[in-house]
């Protein structure tokens, strides 16, 4: 059953339309929820010939120490999530979350975010964290920070 972007999808990751369309075709098979992390090529082929399938940013930097980083609220979220002033880096990585939509079962298998970069782990200041996912979390979360912007 074929991923689609629902209007609940949270696609404001920079990733460009034909990053999108080329991921999302890649997991044509799936109906149940999953979050998985691809790499992509350079190029791919399409019904109009080769396209280049460009770079996208990935905000998150690994082993940044607590002098380089702030705490900072991301949208509607409640936590506050740990932040560092590095630019994002250009991966060819992407993740995807997605799944039947709880709320629009006529929707089929909706894209719930798509972002670049490998997939991280909740926050440890996100309420719907599990408690036996907290230690993990926070291990990951204590190294782990993400781009300003």
């Amino acid at each position: 059953m074929p991923v689609s972007i629902h209007p609940d999808s949270h696609i404001d990751h920079e990733i460009p339309s034909i990053v999108q369309g080329y991921v999302l075709v890649q997991f044509d098979d799936r109906d149940s929820f999953f979050t998985e992390t691809i790499e992509y090529p350079e190029s791919a082929e399409s019904v109009h010939g080769p396209v280049d399938l460009p770079a996208v940013p990935c905000g998150l930097h690994w082993d940044v120490p607590e002098s380089e980083v702030h705490y900072a609220k991301r949208g509607e979220r409640p936590n506050e999530s740990r932040m560092c002033n590095r630019p994002p880096r250009m991966v060819r990585e992407v993740t995807i979350v997605a799944g039947p939509h709880p709320e629009d079962p006529e929707a089929g298998m909706v894209l719930f975010t798509m972002y670049g970069g490998p997939a991280a782990p909740q926050e440890p200041g996100d309420p719907r964290l599990a408690p036996e996912e907290r230690a993990k979390s926070e291990a990951f979360w204590s190294r782990a920070a993400l781009s300003v912007g």
